[in-house]
């Protein structure tokens, strides 16, 4: 009885991990490279769309110490602003959403073969949803698990690594057969290149039965120059969409950059169309070779601008 009830205790505390790998250790994963020891940076974007009557823009803030780490992150959309705070160590401690309080707890706990570390989100506000995170011996994120207000289990993720510590799977669940809006079984898959880059990343959906595969291609600084996109309909767990069907949909991108790895074409292609689309994207940059302003263009017309105000040490 005792060995039964350590046992339930110890993957209780495996499965409690912290919101986010990234967030957990003060690191922020940006999709673009700074030069020199940013201290702030703020990204506000504007689509353009001819159908909407008010512009909606999206702003994002990060703070960072002199060692390069997140002590502060914002998001602010049209319906949605959350923050994140961070300790001097890197670790999150509290989250905002739309007004609502969440707090990290950060735990450790030391074995003879493996490492756990684990983090409990806890909402000031005792009926909130909430979410619980587990992470393996080498801090991969191995599971997420989300509960509803009335704390029965919603849906489970389930990630999976291969021996370099690169994600080769993910899996969704639906626990709960009467929660809406979701899916019962989703997941992903990638594959990999010599240089850790994904040549291959499916996406699939047992509810809708649809599946979406990407065959990437990188030049020699890894930046991806194509992506090769096949949609599948009424497909199967598998990933398998049938040949030449009615039911699948391809797409072709391919991406252009200059000398500094700055995206400035990129074309959409789809079997129907005659001629790809083409965006363009043109630059203002910084004294430190930071860009400060990029719009993209559509047929010599903007339709998005992000600007970017950098503070440095």
């Amino acid at each position: 009885m005792l060995a039964k009830t350590l046992g339930s205790v110890f993957m209780l505390l495996l499965v409690c991990g912290a919101y986010g790998q990234q967030i957990r250790k003060g690191k922020t994963t940006l999709d673009f490279r700074l030069y020199g020891k940013v201290k702030n940076l703020e990204i506000t974007t504007v689509n353009r769309n001819k159908s909407e009557t008010k512009l909606s823009p999206r702003i994002e803030t990060y703070t960072f110490n002199e060692e390069g780490r997140s002590t502060f992150y914002s998001f602010q959309g049209a319906n949605w602003y959350s923050e994140v705070f961070y300790d001097t160590v890197g670790y999150a401690v509290r989250k905002v959403i739309n007004g609502k309080e969440y707090r990290f707890i950060n735990s450790y706990m030391l074995g003879a073969l493996m490492k756990v570390e684990y983090d409990s989100i806890i909402s000031k506000d005792d009926f909130l949803p909430f979410w619980m995170f587990g992470y393996d011996g080498d801090f991969n994120l191995g599971f997420e698990t989300h509960y509803n207000s009335e704390r029965f289990m919603v849906f489970n993720y389930k990630h999976v690594y291969d021996k370099y510590g690169r994600k080769i799977g993910i899996t969704r669940k639906c626990c709960d057969e009467n929660a809406e809006f979701h899916t019962k079984l989703i997941g992903e898959k990638f594959e990999y290149n010599r240089r850790s880059n994904v040549i291959k990343h499916s996406i699939f959906s047992e509810e809708f039965g649809k599946a979406e595969i990407h065959h990437k291609e990188y030049n020699s600084r890894n930046r991806v120059t194509k992506d090769s996109i096949v949609i599948s309909f009424n497909s199967s767990y598998s990933i398998k969409p049938k040949k030449r069907s009615r039911e699948n949909l391809s797409r072709v991108k391919t991406y252009t950059y200059d000398e500094e790895m700055n995206l400035i074409i990129e074309t959409c292609k789809t079997e129907f169309d005659k001629k790809p689309l083409v965006y363009t994207y043109e630059y203002e940059f910084d004294a430190s070779k930071n860009w400060t302003r990029r719009v993209k263009k559509l047929d010599d017309e903007i339709i998005q601008e992000t600007t970017r105000v950098i503070t440095y040490y």
